[in-house]
């Protein structure tokens, strides 16, 4: 448990002390709950971020899902490859989440 660049954090670290999983609270996004790999790069996270639900899950090359309610309070299901967006199931592409990478940087 640690306050970093306060924000409140709760991680889970391996044996060779690179975290896991970390739970944190962003003031400015609100809640996330991530899960980090082997490089210490965050490729699944669920949490809320401006009050609206975030949830992805990306494979090493950021090719994965992503679901996320648009700015204008439509829900937004996408399938990535390479970072970018190949298939909407609104037709609309999901915005990237802005705290994508959060938990690398807090976690540095």
């Amino acid at each position: 448990m640690a306050i970093s660049k306060g924000k409140p954090t709760i991680a889970l670290f391996r044996g060779d002390k690179k975290p896991s999983v970390a739970m944190l609270y962003d003031p400015q996004n609100g809640p996330l709950l991530g899960f980090l790999n082997s490089k210490n790069e965050n490729k699944m996270a669920l949490g809320l971020q401006n009050d609206k639900p975030l949830l992805f899950a990306y494979n090493p090359d950021d090719t994965g899902l992503l679901f996320n309610t648009q700015r204008d309070g439509r829900p937004a299901l996408g399938l990535l490859s390479e970072g970018r967006v190949v298939w909407s199931a609104s037709g609309v592409a999901p915005e990237m989440p802005a705290m994508d990478g959060i938990l690398d940087q807090i976690l540095r």
